[in-house]
């Protein structure tokens, strides 16, 4: 047992557990070690929030692991902090050997309100984008107009929509979203800042590595460079189903560091 690396699973929503458990069994030679997400603390901001995340997963990395090279995995929003983690971890001196994204932004086509999110963080902080209505009628973007509009139905009051869609430049939208999405905001603009050089290997299913090939887009700054980018099926929400999560693991263990590396 004593010659198993540690895996550090960096965790964004409950069902990363089971990933990790599926994780475990794909890769036999690496052990698992989970990294749970911070309890919510309501009294904090949410770069606050952020902060006691990365500090509490650093700390958790550390004390499993205090020497040798380290190696952090994480799916979607759990890719994007295990990427700040690891930056962080950098910065107190460890060695940063793998850092493996699942699908890290997931499938813009969606009825959920992460896909508000997402399109909320990329009007903030790309500077190509505008408004909101110059980011609803580009590219891939158009696809979900009316899912966007469902979106804004639910998370934002209608005497504050007609503004926002009429393009209100960066829109002040955080004022009317809640927390949980200002503290995506705030992890996006950690994430475009940091000058980090980290290499990135990101594994997407072939919407999100269109998505990130879009010149509208432009997530190259967003997320650093190195990356390397590795197509695998399914979307953002079936990478883990049966069907799917075989090739996963595969590609997952070709792209980790060798024992003797």
């Amino acid at each position: 047992m004593s010659d198993r690396r540690i895996l550090f699973s960096i965790h964004s929503w409950a069902d990363d557990v089971q990933h990790d458990a599926l994780l475990s069994s794909a890769l036999p030679s690496w052990q698992i070690e989970s990294i749970a997400r911070a309890p919510l603390d309501p009294t904090l901001t949410p770069r606050q929030r952020l902060e006691r995340w990365i500090t509490t997963a650093s700390t958790s990395i550390t004390n499993a692991q205090p020497t040798g090279p380290l190696s952090l995995i994480g799916f979607s929003l759990g890719g994007r902090m295990a990427y700040v983690i690891a930056n962080d971890l950098r910065k107190q001196g460890r060695t940063i050997a793998y850092c493996g994204v699942i699908d890290m932004v997931g499938e813009w086509p969606s009825i959920r309100p992460s896909s508000l999110r997402r399109l909320a963080a990329l009007m903030r902080d790309v500077p190509t984008i505008a408004s909101w209505w110059n980011l609803i009628r580009r590219g891939p973007i158009s696809r979900i107009r009316w899912r966007l509009k469902w979106g804004l139905a639910r998370c934002i009051p209608h005497s504050r929509r007609v503004p926002l869609l009429a393009g209100n430049p960066n829109g002040e939208v955080a004022r009317y979203l809640n927390h949980s999405v200002r503290a995506t905001w705030q992890l996006v603009s950690i994430l475009r800042l940091s000058e980090s050089t980290i290499p990135i290997t990101l594994f997407a299913t072939q919407s999100s590595v269109t998505l990130y090939k879009s010149p509208d887009l432009l997530w190259s700054p967003i997320v650093g460079r190195p990356i390397n980018v590795i197509a695998i099926p399914g979307n953002h929400t079936t990478v883990f189903d049966v069907e799917h999560f075989d090739s996963l693991a595969r590609a997952i263990e070709k792209s980790l560091p060798s024992a003797s590396g």
